[in-house]
Protein backbone atom coordinates (compact mmCIF):
# COMPACT_ATOMS: atom_id res chain seq x y z
CA UNK A 1 0.00 0.00 0.00
CA UNK A 2 1.56 3.78 -0.70
CA UNK A 3 0.16 6.68 0.75
CA UNK A 4 1.06 10.10 1.09
CA UNK A 5 0.52 13.20 2.93
CA UNK A 6 1.07 16.69 1.84
CA UNK A 7 0.79 20.25 3.91
CA UNK A 8 1.28 23.54 2.99
CA UNK A 9 1.47 27.22 5.02
CA UNK A 10 -1.15 29.78 3.38
CA UNK A 11 -0.80 28.13 -0.06
CA UNK A 12 2.76 29.30 -0.51
CA UNK A 13 5.51 26.39 -1.04
CA UNK A 14 8.62 28.31 -0.12
CA UNK A 15 7.40 29.57 3.66
CA UNK A 16 6.35 26.15 5.23
CA UNK A 17 5.92 22.82 3.44
CA UNK A 18 6.01 19.19 4.11
CA UNK A 19 5.47 16.18 2.33
CA UNK A 20 5.56 12.37 3.42
CA UNK A 21 5.52 9.55 1.21
CA UNK A 22 5.06 5.65 2.30
CA UNK A 23 4.93 2.54 1.66
CA UNK A 24 3.38 -0.19 3.75
CA UNK A 25 3.94 -4.26 2.98
CA UNK A 26 2.14 -6.99 4.74
CA UNK A 27 4.38 -9.39 6.78
CA UNK A 28 2.19 -12.71 7.19
CA UNK A 29 -1.78 -12.63 8.20
CA UNK A 30 -1.38 -12.02 11.52
CA UNK A 31 -1.86 -8.11 10.99
CA UNK A 32 2.00 -7.40 10.80
CA UNK A 33 3.15 -4.79 8.69
CA UNK A 34 6.57 -3.14 7.02
CA UNK A 35 6.46 0.29 6.68
CA UNK A 36 9.10 2.17 4.84
CA UNK A 37 8.98 6.31 4.26
CA UNK A 38 10.71 9.16 3.45
CA UNK A 39 9.68 12.97 4.36
CA UNK A 40 10.56 16.20 3.70
CA UNK A 41 10.09 19.50 5.20
CA UNK A 42 10.99 23.13 3.92
CA UNK A 43 10.17 26.41 5.87
CA UNK A 44 11.53 30.08 5.66
CA UNK A 45 11.26 32.70 9.06
CA UNK A 46 8.71 35.78 8.20
CA UNK A 47 7.77 38.85 9.50
CA UNK A 48 10.24 40.38 11.93
CA UNK A 49 12.63 37.60 11.14
CA UNK A 50 12.58 37.76 7.33
CA UNK A 51 16.17 40.25 7.66
CA UNK A 52 17.77 37.23 8.99
CA UNK A 53 17.20 35.55 5.75
CA UNK A 54 16.59 32.05 8.24
CA UNK A 55 15.74 28.86 6.14
CA UNK A 56 15.68 25.62 6.78
CA UNK A 57 15.22 21.59 5.74
CA UNK A 58 14.71 18.26 7.00
CA UNK A 59 14.75 15.07 5.46
CA UNK A 60 13.89 11.73 6.98
CA UNK A 61 13.83 8.48 6.46
CA UNK A 62 12.48 5.55 8.72
CA UNK A 63 11.47 2.03 8.66
CA UNK A 64 9.46 0.57 11.36
CA UNK A 65 7.41 -2.96 11.91
CA UNK A 66 4.01 -2.75 13.52
CA UNK A 67 2.19 -5.33 15.09
CA UNK A 68 -1.51 -6.06 16.65
CA UNK A 69 -1.45 -8.17 19.33
CA UNK A 70 -5.49 -7.06 20.16
CA UNK A 71 -8.01 -5.93 17.44
CA UNK A 72 -11.38 -6.25 17.86
CA UNK A 73 -14.60 -3.75 17.30
CA UNK A 74 -14.59 -2.62 20.33
CA UNK A 75 -10.83 -2.23 21.26
CA UNK A 76 -6.84 -2.61 19.09
CA UNK A 77 -3.69 -3.20 20.87
CA UNK A 78 -0.70 -2.58 18.68
CA UNK A 79 3.35 -2.13 19.07
CA UNK A 80 5.49 -0.54 16.69
CA UNK A 81 9.23 -0.57 16.66
CA UNK A 82 11.50 1.48 14.16
CA UNK A 83 13.99 3.84 13.34
CA UNK A 84 14.75 6.99 12.04
CA UNK A 85 16.94 8.40 9.85
CA UNK A 86 17.13 12.46 10.01
CA UNK A 87 19.76 14.96 8.84
CA UNK A 88 18.26 19.09 9.81
CA UNK A 89 19.73 21.85 8.45
CA UNK A 90 19.27 25.90 8.94
CA UNK A 91 21.05 28.87 6.80
CA UNK A 92 20.96 32.36 7.13
CA UNK A 93 21.50 34.92 4.90
CA UNK A 94 22.27 31.69 2.43
CA UNK A 95 25.31 30.08 4.64
CA UNK A 96 24.74 26.94 6.51
CA UNK A 97 24.49 27.82 10.09
CA UNK A 98 23.49 24.50 11.99
CA UNK A 99 23.51 21.08 10.85
CA UNK A 100 21.69 18.11 13.16
CA UNK A 101 21.98 14.72 11.77
CA UNK A 102 19.76 12.86 14.49
CA UNK A 103 19.76 8.49 14.23
CA UNK A 104 17.23 7.55 16.27
CA UNK A 105 15.14 3.67 17.27
CA UNK A 106 11.79 3.88 18.98
CA UNK A 107 9.19 1.54 20.13
CA UNK A 108 5.43 2.67 21.06
CA UNK A 109 2.23 1.23 22.28
CA UNK A 110 -0.84 2.05 21.01
CA UNK A 111 -4.10 1.11 22.58
CA UNK A 112 -7.34 1.99 21.07
CA UNK A 113 -11.09 1.43 22.80
CA UNK A 114 -14.54 2.15 23.38
CA UNK A 115 -16.28 1.90 26.13
CA UNK A 116 -20.18 1.85 28.04
CA UNK A 117 -20.10 5.32 28.32
CA UNK A 118 -20.83 6.08 24.82
CA UNK A 119 -16.48 7.31 24.63
CA UNK A 120 -13.56 6.27 22.83
CA UNK A 121 -10.15 5.93 24.31
CA UNK A 122 -6.89 6.50 22.19
CA UNK A 123 -3.63 6.00 24.31
CA UNK A 124 -0.33 6.42 22.58
CA UNK A 125 3.16 5.80 24.45
CA UNK A 126 6.29 5.79 22.80
CA UNK A 127 10.44 5.55 24.09
CA UNK A 128 13.24 6.73 21.69
CA UNK A 129 16.29 6.35 22.24
CA UNK A 130 18.98 8.72 20.08
CA UNK A 131 22.36 6.52 19.09
CA UNK A 132 25.72 8.61 18.95
CA UNK A 133 28.09 8.30 15.78
CA UNK A 134 25.93 5.95 14.19
CA UNK A 135 25.48 6.29 10.00
CA UNK A 136 27.13 9.27 10.20
CA UNK A 137 25.11 10.84 13.12
CA UNK A 138 26.07 13.51 15.50
CA UNK A 139 28.33 12.35 18.38
CA UNK A 140 29.20 14.35 21.56
CA UNK A 141 29.79 17.94 21.37
CA UNK A 142 29.64 18.74 17.69
CA UNK A 143 29.83 21.66 16.28
CA UNK A 144 27.43 23.90 14.21
CA UNK A 145 24.21 22.27 16.44
CA UNK A 146 20.91 24.25 16.53
CA UNK A 147 21.58 23.60 20.54
CA UNK A 148 24.84 24.01 22.54
CA UNK A 149 25.47 20.73 24.40
CA UNK A 150 22.91 18.48 23.05
CA UNK A 151 23.94 14.86 22.16
CA UNK A 152 23.43 12.23 19.68
CA UNK A 153 22.63 9.78 22.76
CA UNK A 154 19.10 10.74 24.45
CA UNK A 155 16.66 9.06 25.89
CA UNK A 156 13.21 10.24 25.94
CA UNK A 157 9.67 9.39 26.20
CA UNK A 158 6.47 10.67 24.85
CA UNK A 159 2.68 10.21 25.69
CA UNK A 160 -0.59 11.28 24.15
CA UNK A 161 -3.69 10.88 25.33
CA UNK A 162 -7.35 11.13 23.84
CA UNK A 163 -10.91 11.27 25.65
CA UNK A 164 -14.00 11.37 22.26
CA UNK A 165 -17.33 11.72 24.70
CA UNK A 166 -20.40 11.16 22.88
CA UNK A 167 -23.18 13.99 24.11
CA UNK A 168 -26.82 14.17 23.44
CA UNK A 169 -28.30 14.67 19.82
CA UNK A 170 -25.02 15.18 17.70
CA UNK A 171 -22.46 16.95 19.87
CA UNK A 172 -19.66 15.32 21.43
CA UNK A 173 -16.59 16.23 23.42
CA UNK A 174 -13.00 15.90 23.04
CA UNK A 175 -10.24 16.20 25.96
CA UNK A 176 -7.04 15.42 25.18
CA UNK A 177 -3.22 15.22 26.62
CA UNK A 178 0.49 15.19 25.23
CA UNK A 179 3.65 15.37 26.88
CA UNK A 180 6.72 14.68 26.82
CA UNK A 181 9.42 13.63 29.67
CA UNK A 182 13.46 13.78 29.47
CA UNK A 183 15.81 14.47 31.18
CA UNK A 184 18.12 15.25 28.21
CA UNK A 185 19.32 18.53 26.33
CA UNK A 186 17.71 18.16 22.67
CA UNK A 187 18.75 19.54 19.24
CA UNK A 188 15.92 21.52 17.96
CA UNK A 189 14.11 18.57 16.01
CA UNK A 190 13.49 16.40 19.45
CA UNK A 191 12.65 19.50 20.84
CA UNK A 192 8.82 19.28 22.29
CA UNK A 193 7.03 22.58 21.11
CA UNK A 194 3.90 24.49 21.66
CA UNK A 195 2.02 26.98 19.77
CA UNK A 196 -0.08 26.43 16.28
CA UNK A 197 -2.49 23.76 14.53
CA UNK A 198 -2.11 20.82 17.32
CA UNK A 199 -1.17 22.33 19.72
CA UNK A 200 -2.00 25.94 21.44
CA UNK A 201 -3.98 27.47 18.44
CA UNK A 202 -3.83 30.97 19.48
CA UNK A 203 -0.02 31.42 18.50
CA UNK A 204 1.91 30.83 15.93
CA UNK A 205 3.55 27.47 15.22
CA UNK A 206 6.04 25.95 17.44
CA UNK A 207 6.56 29.72 18.92
CA UNK A 208 8.33 27.62 22.18
CA UNK A 209 10.07 24.73 22.50
CA UNK A 210 11.56 22.36 24.97
CA UNK A 211 12.84 19.47 25.63
CA UNK A 212 9.67 18.48 28.09
CA UNK A 213 6.50 19.77 27.72
CA UNK A 214 3.01 18.99 27.32
CA UNK A 215 -0.51 20.36 25.84
CA UNK A 216 -3.98 20.17 26.74
CA UNK A 217 -7.00 20.82 25.33
CA UNK A 218 -10.78 20.57 25.32
CA UNK A 219 -13.36 20.93 22.65
CA UNK A 220 -16.70 21.03 22.67
CA UNK A 221 -18.65 20.33 18.93
CA UNK A 222 -22.65 20.63 18.10
CA UNK A 223 -24.99 20.96 15.59
CA UNK A 224 -27.78 22.46 16.79
CA UNK A 225 -29.93 23.73 14.25
CA UNK A 226 -31.65 21.36 11.97
CA UNK A 227 -29.77 17.96 12.95
CA UNK A 228 -32.37 15.80 11.52
CA UNK A 229 -32.71 17.52 8.16
CA UNK A 230 -30.98 16.13 5.27
CA UNK A 231 -29.17 17.08 2.97
CA UNK A 232 -27.54 15.42 -0.10
CA UNK A 233 -29.06 12.14 1.61
CA UNK A 234 -26.50 13.20 4.68
CA UNK A 235 -28.18 14.83 8.29
CA UNK A 236 -27.09 18.11 8.99
CA UNK A 237 -26.26 16.89 12.31
CA UNK A 238 -23.57 14.79 10.36
CA UNK A 239 -22.54 17.46 7.74
CA UNK A 240 -21.61 20.68 10.24
CA UNK A 241 -20.61 20.94 13.42
CA UNK A 242 -19.64 24.33 15.54
CA UNK A 243 -17.02 24.15 17.99
CA UNK A 244 -15.48 26.05 21.04
CA UNK A 245 -12.14 25.06 22.56
CA UNK A 246 -9.16 26.17 24.82
CA UNK A 247 -5.62 24.86 24.64
CA UNK A 248 -2.75 24.96 27.10
CA UNK A 249 0.71 24.45 26.81
CA UNK A 250 3.87 24.54 29.15
CA UNK A 251 8.04 23.47 28.08
CA UNK A 252 10.55 23.35 29.72
CA UNK A 253 14.65 23.58 29.21
CA UNK A 254 16.10 21.36 31.15
CA UNK A 255 19.90 23.44 31.05
CA UNK A 256 18.94 26.43 29.85
CA UNK A 257 21.47 28.76 28.18
CA UNK A 258 22.27 32.26 29.24
CA UNK A 259 19.42 34.42 27.64
CA UNK A 260 16.61 31.56 27.37
CA UNK A 261 13.73 30.64 29.30
CA UNK A 262 13.54 27.86 31.94
CA UNK A 263 9.86 27.53 31.34
CA UNK A 264 7.10 29.08 28.76
CA UNK A 265 3.53 28.45 28.50
CA UNK A 266 0.64 29.39 26.23
CA UNK A 267 -3.36 29.46 26.81
CA UNK A 268 -5.74 30.23 23.74
CA UNK A 269 -9.35 30.62 23.52
CA UNK A 270 -11.35 29.83 20.24
CA UNK A 271 -14.02 28.43 18.16
CA UNK A 272 -14.34 27.07 14.43
CA UNK A 273 -16.45 25.14 12.15
CA UNK A 274 -16.36 21.44 11.10
CA UNK A 275 -17.85 20.10 7.60
CA UNK A 276 -18.20 16.10 6.46
CA UNK A 277 -19.35 14.74 3.13
CA UNK A 278 -19.46 10.90 3.83
CA UNK A 279 -16.48 9.22 4.97
CA UNK A 280 -14.03 10.56 2.41
CA UNK A 281 -13.75 14.40 2.73
CA UNK A 282 -13.43 16.84 6.16
CA UNK A 283 -13.02 20.49 6.15
CA UNK A 284 -12.50 22.30 9.49
CA UNK A 285 -11.34 26.23 10.16
CA UNK A 286 -10.15 27.33 13.50
CA UNK A 287 -9.63 31.10 15.05
CA UNK A 288 -8.13 31.64 18.05
CA UNK A 289 -7.68 34.28 20.48
CA UNK A 290 -4.36 34.00 22.73
CA UNK A 291 -4.03 34.69 26.08
CA UNK A 292 -0.83 37.70 26.55
CA UNK A 293 0.22 39.24 29.88
CA UNK A 294 -3.26 38.12 31.45
CA UNK A 295 -5.68 38.82 29.04
CA UNK A 296 -7.51 37.45 25.75
CA UNK A 297 -7.09 39.95 23.22
CA UNK A 298 -7.97 39.26 18.84
CA UNK A 299 -5.19 41.71 18.03
CA UNK A 300 -3.30 38.75 17.50
CA UNK A 301 -5.59 36.12 16.64
CA UNK A 302 -4.89 33.37 14.27
CA UNK A 303 -6.64 31.54 11.85
CA UNK A 304 -5.90 28.13 10.34
CA UNK A 305 -8.07 26.00 7.82
CA UNK A 306 -7.57 21.83 6.99
CA UNK A 307 -9.08 20.15 4.38
CA UNK A 308 -9.14 15.98 4.38
CA UNK A 309 -9.76 13.86 1.11
CA UNK A 310 -9.15 10.12 0.93
CA UNK A 311 -9.40 8.35 -2.16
Amino acid sequence: MLRGTTALDRIDINKLSYGRVEYLIPAGGDGTQIGLYHANSLYKAGEELTVLGIEGKARIYGVYVSRPFIKTRERTLAVKAGFQYKNVYEYRLDALNTKDKIRVFNVSLNYDCTDGLQGRNIWALEYSRGVRDFLGGAGRNDSNTSRLNADGQFNKITIDVVRVQKLPGYSYLILKGSGQLSVDEFFAAEQFVIGGAGSVRGFKPALHSGDRGYTLTAELAASPFFSEKKVAGQKVGDTIKFALFTDHGEVYKNNPQPGENKANYLTSLGAGVRLYAGKHFSFKVDYAIPEINGKFTSKNSETYAQVIMGF
